[in-house]
């Protein structure tokens, strides 16, 4: 599977990646745990209106 590779090289990187995908019905529940949080990451860096001057700092809530 192509996300485990990903995940074995470099798992930031999967991370990012997995934030934006559509979540599929074949994810796994651990899988399913990552997208969501995967997700939210997404979600709050495009909202961050500053993110090229604020560098690699990002909040992301409980």
């Amino acid at each position: 599977m192509i996300i485990e590779m990903q995940f074995e090289e470099n798992k930031y990187k999967a991370m990012f990646h997995l934030g934006f995908l559509e979540k599929a019905s074949w994810f796994s529940p651990a899988l399913e745990y990552l997208y969501h949080i995967a997700d939210l990451l997404i979600k709050k860096l495009s909202r961050q209106s500053d993110i090229e001057f604020s560098g690699i700092v990002c909040r992301v809530p409980d």
